[in-house]
C-alpha cells in the first residue's frame, strides 16, 4: 500500500514536535500497521532514539565503549543527530558497526518501536497510550540533545544548528585576507583574526562576545573558549553559568555577568560590569581570585593579581553596541532604498517583493511595469522573522507546509531571477527556491533550487516529462552556512546561455543550443507543491528577503 508522502510527512512533523491530534494519532498508527515504508521510517527514529539514550550516561560527559550496531548507510543520518562537531569526535567518538543482515535490524527496531507505539492488532484506538509515548519520545530526545551540547540548566538557547554564528558587524576588517564573514554565519571551531571594528558572536547558550579589532579569538566549544589577544566584551544571561574565556595568563569564569577582558603582550585585564567572574590559572589547575561587580584585576604570566579601578575602556555596554548597529545599519538601508526608488519604475523589471513592505498574509508588488500583471506575493506558513539587515523584515521558510504564490502569466525569451537569502539547513537533496506551476508539464516551464551538496540549479522543461539543467559550482559550504547570499540565475535567450551568480560573482554557465521560451502562470517561492514530481521533500529552509524578475537577461550591477 503506498501513502501520501507529504500526508507522512505531516503526520512525523506532528510527532517530532509534540503536536499530534488524536485524529493524527489514529492515522499515524493506521499507516504503522499498513505501510511498510512507514513502518521503515518510524522504526529507524526509533532505532536511533533508543542506541542514543543506551550509549549516553545519564548526563555524564563520557561515551560508553564499545559500537554502535547501526547500518552503515545511516552513518550520516547519525551524525546529523547528535549534531559531532570535528572537535567534539576527538573527545567523545562514536564507533559505527555496520550490520550485515538487515532483516536483523528491522527486528530489532520494530521491537523497540512496538513498545513505545504499541503497534500491535488491535490497538488501533489506543490514542492515549500512543500521544503518551510520542510525548515521552520526543522529551527524551530533547533531553538527550540538551545535554550533549553542554547547556546549563534554566538557560535560554537560540534556535540554531551549531555552536556560535556572527551577529552584527560594524566596519569589520578582517586580517590576512580572510574571508569576509556574514551575518547569521555558523561558525566552525577556529581562530578569528579581526583587524578593526567590531563583530558580535552570538553563542547558542545565550551569551554574547563582542570582538573589538584589533582581536584574535578561537572558537572552541559551546561554553570554553579563548582569547589570544585584543579586547571583548561579554554578556552573559544570568541564567547561564560557567561560560569561560581562556587567555594566556588567567580563564575567567562567569557566574551569570556583564563582564570585558583585554589581552595585551605580558598581562590579561578583566573588569566586571555587574555579577561576578571567578579567576582561575590558564589551565585551571587553581583559582586565584573572584570578582563582583565594578572590580578589576590584571594578572601577568606568574599569576600576579594586582586589582585596581575599572578604566571601562574594554567593557562595550549592549546599548552602545546597539546604536552603532543601528548608524551602520542605516547606511546599508539608505543605499537600498535609493536603488529601490531607480528600480521601480524600471520597465523590465515585472516583479519585486520586499519583505521589508509585508502587511499581514501578503507582500505587494513594487514594480511599477508589473503592478496589474502581478499585485501581490500571498505567504502560507511564512511567519515574520528578521531580515537581511538588523531591524529589518524577512520571510520564514521553516517546514514543508512553507510556500509563497503569485499569478504571472507571462511568456519570456529572457528572464533575469534575482533571490536573498539565508539558508539554514540543507538536509533535504535539493531545496526549491522558485518554480512556475509549469514545469515538468509544459515546454517551458522551469525551476530553481539548491542542491544539498551547495550548488545552484536550474531546469527547463524541454517537453513534458523531460528538462534542461544548468548548474553552478559548489558556493554553500560547511564553514558558511547560516549567512545571507545574493543569488541570480540569468538565462539569455539571444546568447544561449543560462548564468549563475552568487553576490555578483559567476559561478556557473552553461550553453542552451536550442532555447525555448519560458512559460509561466503561477510562481512558488520555496516549494514544490507538484506531487506528481515529488521525489521527497523539496522545500526549502530558511529566510528569503527579496524577489525580483527581469523580463531580460541583467548583469548584477543593474539587478
Amino acid at each position: 500500500m503506498t501513502s501520501n508522502p507529504l500526508q507522512i510527512e505531516e503526520l512525523l512533523s506532528a510527532y517530532l514536535s509534540e503536536e499530534l491530534s488524536e485524529e493524527g494519532a489514529e492515522e499515524l498508527l493506521r499507516l504503522w500497521e499498513s505501510d511498510e515504508s512507514v513502518r521503515e521510517r518510524l522504526a529507524k527514529d526509533l532505532w536511533c532514539d533508543y542506541l542514543l539514550r543506551l550509549k549516553y550516561k545519564g548526563g555524564k560527559r563520557s561515551w560508553q565503549d564499545g559500537d554502535i550496531p547501526i547500518p552503515s548507510s545511516y552513518a550520516p543520518d547519525w551524525d546529523r543527530q547528535i549534531d559531532l562537531t570535528p572537535a567534539n569526535r576527538a573527545t567523545r567518538p562514536i564507533y559505527i558497526q555496520p550490520v550485515e543482515e538487515a532483516a536483523t535490524f528491522w527486528q530489532q527496531a520494530r521491537l523497540v518501536a512496538g513498545r513505545l507505539l504499541r503497534g500491535t492488532k488491535g490497538s488501533r484506538n489506543d490514542y492515549a497510550t500512543l500521544v503518551l509515548g510520542l510525548l515521552t519520545l520526543a522529551g527524551t530526545v530533547l533531553c538527550m540533545l540538551t545535554l550533549f551540547m553542554l547547556l546549563p540548566s534554566g538557560g535560554k538557547e537560540r534556535s540554531f544548528d551549531g555552536i556560535v554564528r556572527i551577529g552584527e558587524l560594524v566596519d569589520a576588517q578582517w586580517q590576512d585576507d580572510a574571508e569576509e564573514y556574514r551575518r547569521g554565519q555558523i561558525l566552525q571551531p577556529g581562530e578569528l583574526a579581526l583587524e578593526s571594528g567590531r563583530v558580535k558572536l552570538e553563542f547558542k547558550c545565550g551569551a554574547d562576545v563582542i570582538m573589538q579589532g584589533p582581536c584574535r579569538f578561537m572558537v572552541a566549544g559551546p561554553m570554553s573558549n579563548s582569547c589570544l589577544a585584543g579586547r571583548l566584551s561579554i554578556e552573559v544571561p544570568k541564567q547561564v553559568k560557567g561560560f569561560e574565556i581562556v587567555t594566556p595568563f588567567v580563564t575567567v569564569v562567569d557566574r551569570g555577568t556583564a563582564f570585558s577582558v583585554n589581552v595585551m603582550e605580558k598581562a590579561a585585564a578583566v573588569e566586571v560590569a555587574k555579577g561576578k567572574v571567578e579567576l582561575y590559572s590558564s589551565d585551571r589547575s587553581a583559582i586565584l581570585s573572584s570578582l563582583s561587580r565594578g572590580m578589576a584585576a590584571t594578572l601577568d604570566a606568574m599569576h600576579d593579581l594586582v586589582n585596581y579601578e575599572p578604566k571601562w575602556d574594554s567593557y562595550l555596554p549592549p546599548e552602545d553596541f546597539e546604536k552603532e548597529v543601528t548608524e551602520h545599519v542605516n547606511v546599508s538601508l539608505q543605499a537600498k532604498r535609493s536603488a529601490d526608488r531607480q528600480l521601480k519604475s524600471n520597465p523590465n523589471l515585472l516583479i519585486h517583493f520586499d519583505a521589508m513592505s509585508r502587511s499581514g498574509k501578503k507582500i505587494p508588488n513594487a514594480s511599477e511595469a508589473g503592478a496589474t500583471l502581478c499585485p501581490e506575493l500571498r505567504l502560507v506558513h511564512c511567519p515574520e522573522t528578521e531580515g537581511r539587515w538588523h531591524g529589518t523584515n524577512g520571510l520564514a521558510f521553516k517546514s514543508h507546509k512553507s510556500f509563497a504564490s503569485f499569478d504571472c502569466q507571462q511568456e519570456f525569451t529572457s528572464l533575469t531571477l534575482v533571490m536573498s537569502v539565508q539558508i539554514d539547513q540543507q538536509t533535504n537533496q535539493a531545496s526549491a527556491l522558485f518554480v512556475s506551476d509549469t514545469f515538468y508539464q509544459e515546454t517551458g516551464g522551469f525551476l530553481w533550487q539548491l542542491t544539498q551538496n551547495g550548488q545552484s540549479m536550474f531546469y527547463i522543461t524541454t517537453e513534458p516529462g523531460r528538462s534542461f539543467e544548468s548548474v553552478s559550482a559548489p558556493f554553500l559550504k560547511r564553514n558558511n552556512r547560516g549567512g545571507w547570499f545574493e543569488l541570480a540565475i540569468v538565462v539569455d535567450g539571444e546568447t544561449g546561455t543560462i548564468s549563475h551568480y552568487v553576490d555578483g560573482r559567476l559561478m556557473g554557465r552553461t550553453l542552451w543550443s536550442e532555447p525555448v521560451p519560458l512559460k509561466m502562470q503561477q510562481g512558488i517561492l520555496g516549494n514544490i507543491l507538484d506531487t506528481s514530481y515529488r521525489t521527497g521533500n523539496r522545500n526549502f529552509i530558511g529566510t528569503m528577503d527579496e524577489f525580483k524578475i527581469f523580463d531580460r537577461a541583467i548583469p548584477p550591477k543593474q539587478q
